[in-house]
């Protein structure tokens, strides 16, 4: 029997559901007590990381070579598609923010896409500063108010969903690991960029906080 690789895997934030997607193009869910495959869907291309279900557990998003897929739970009915229509693409990520309205995808031209989740409509873009900026990773911790922007190199920018203007949370600084992910603490107050070379936490409440 052919084995094939694992890319990615996310659980549920109550431990019920474990998804992964792998080589073969199938995005699976399974059952964590009775360690079961209980559904499965394939997709045309390779869903290169399962990444995250979302927070009413309804939802599951997977990134493959042609778009993100947000699959319904779980059924694993394919909700959307979402891609733009651009030479570049190349997804390397995305998220959902945090009260499950919006999906956010970012693909190697360095543009953060924010997709509305009711319809799958594209409602708008946010470009870090710099030139040509390489995307790390992005978090959207809270009620959808505010986003972080991770930036290969270039450090954290910290976004207001209304206004779209950034802040800069972390100093531009080079990073010896190179890619960043970033993790926030559960009350909020401070977010941790891990690289290769270890990883930075800052006091977001003095630093991007609303005023």
């Amino acid at each position: 029997e052919f084995v094939y690789a694992i890319r990615g895997a996310a659980f549920s934030s109550d431990g019920k559901w474990l998804a992964t997607g792998g080589e073969d193009r199938t995005v699976k869910l399974w059952d964590v007590g009775a360690s079961k495959v209980v559904e499965k869907q394939r997709v045309p291309n390779h869903p290169d990381r399962v990444h995250q279900f979302s927070s009413d557990q309804k939802r599951l998003l997977a990134v493959a070579e042609d778009g993100v897929y947000v699959f319904g739970v779980p059924d694993l009915d394919v909700a959307f598609r979402l891609r733009r229509d651009t030479k570049k693409v190349g997804y390397s990520g995305a998220t959902f923010t945090k009260d499950a309205s919006e999906v956010l995808a970012w693909q190697r031209d360095g543009l953060v896409e924010r997709w509305r989740l009711s319809d799958g409509k594209l409602i708008g873009t946010i470009k870090p500063p710099g030139f040509e900026p390489f995307i790390t990773d992005v978090l959207a911790p809270t009620a959808g108010d505010r986003i972080f922007v991770a930036v290969n190199f270039g450090g954290v920018y910290s976004y207001d969903s209304e206004k779209g203007s950034p802040v800069e949370v972390v100093p531009k600084a080079y990073h010896a690991g190179g890619l960043g992910t970033l993790v926030m603490s559960r009350d909020k107050k401070l977010l941790c960029l891990i690289s290769g070379d270890g990883g930075t936490v800052w006091d977001i409440g003095r630093l991007a906080g609303r005023r």
